[in-house]
């Protein structure tokens, strides 16, 4: 049994219903939290062959369980009464007054952008890693502390969205692409942009 509702814009709410299994290898599974078809969360009681109950969210048609799966069972031709409570990120559900699941929705993605620099001091060659996990781009810069750059480049792996991946269908969504790196102040500093969801790594030649 697959039970959707309406869009959900509320933050805290209770949602009820009463449901039967009349056969098939499954129990139920009761969706919440609903936006559109790619991003919403469902209750799944007796999934996994009818042997637990947990809660999968999905986001930009990505999924994933959540924490606090609880091992149970449900019985054909039986009516349940089942009560899904949510209040913000808790998430708590009740089969005939009992508690089946109580977990915390928490979002999968950091937010951010972090960076780290390495000097191979044999080589003079120091690489830098700058990754943006936001939905909007930034610029950049590096002062160089001592030496100069000789020369510096660019690789960059970047997505449409923090969920993109390459498919067999679509194998280069994601590739390494060359990004322009600008050098000031004679080869102390460089300068350049950083993209949304991206991973960009900067080998920088000092002299």
């Amino acid at each position: 049994m697959f039970v959707c509702p309406t869009t959900t814009t509320a933050k805290r709410y209770t949602y009820k219903v009463q449901a039967r299994k009349d056969g098939g290898a499954e129990a139920f599974m009761i969706v919440f939290n609903y936006r559109d078809e790619k991003n919403f969360d469902w209750l799944n009681l007796g999934g996994w062959g009818n042997t637990r109950t947990s809660v999968e969210t999905t986001s930009n048609g990505s999924r994933n369980t959540l924490d606090g799966t609880h091992n149970d069972h449900y019985d054909a031709d039986k009516w349940y009464d089942i009560q899904l409570d949510v209040d913000g990120e808790d998430i708590t559900a009740f089969v005939d007054g009992k508690q089946v699941y109580k977990g915390k929705k928490r979002s999968r993605q950091l937010y951010g952008v972090y960076a780290n620099s390495t000097l191979d001091e044999k080589t003079g060659i120091l690489y830098t890693k700058i990754v943006n996990l936001c939905d909007t781009g930034t610029t950049g810069s590096i002062e160089l502390s001592s030496g100069t750059a000789a020369e510096a480049e660019m690789v960059r792996l970047a997505g449409m969205t923090g969920d993109d991946e390459n498919t067999m269908a679509y194998p280069n969504n994601i590739v390494p692409r060359p990004a322009k790196v600008e050098t000031e102040d004679s080869g102390r500093k460089l300068t350049f942009n950083v993209a949304p969801f991206s991973i960009n790594i900067i080998t920088t030649k000092l002299k």
